[in-house]
């Protein structure tokens, strides 16, 4: 795969990934000013109530930690690359400690 593919490639996943989480951003959105214009029902026991209280601060805390889209681009890059380096290293003999495989554990 040659550079200019390979850009053009983490430019489309990187666009595709950067959509989803805007789609994920307007949700919480959605649902944090739902939150912020209701309450909990009369009969609510306390727990529910002290929980209902903590879910929009918890919602915006979410929403202020959707990467950037620079930052899904670097992300997807890096991953790229480092895909690149694994394929081209010989094959192990231990498949079990190659990357990305967990070690099994005999009981």
């Amino acid at each position: 795969m040659n550079g200019e593919t390979m850009n053009q490639d983490v430019q489309g996943v990187s666009c595709t990934i950067s959509g989803w989480l805007e789609d994920v951003r307007r949700l919480l959105q959605s649902v944090q000013f739902v939150l912020e214009n209701s309450s909990p029902a009369k009969g609510a026991p306390p727990e529910v109530r002290a929980m209902f209280d903590t879910l929009a601060p918890m919602i915006r805390q979410c929403r202020s930690q959707i990467p950037t889209d620079r930052m899904v681009e670097v992300w997807v890059r890096e991953v790229a690359a480092s895909r690149g380096r694994i394929r081209r290293q010989p094959e192990a003999t231990d498949r079990s400690r190659v990357r990305g495989r967990p070690e099994r554990i005999s009981a």
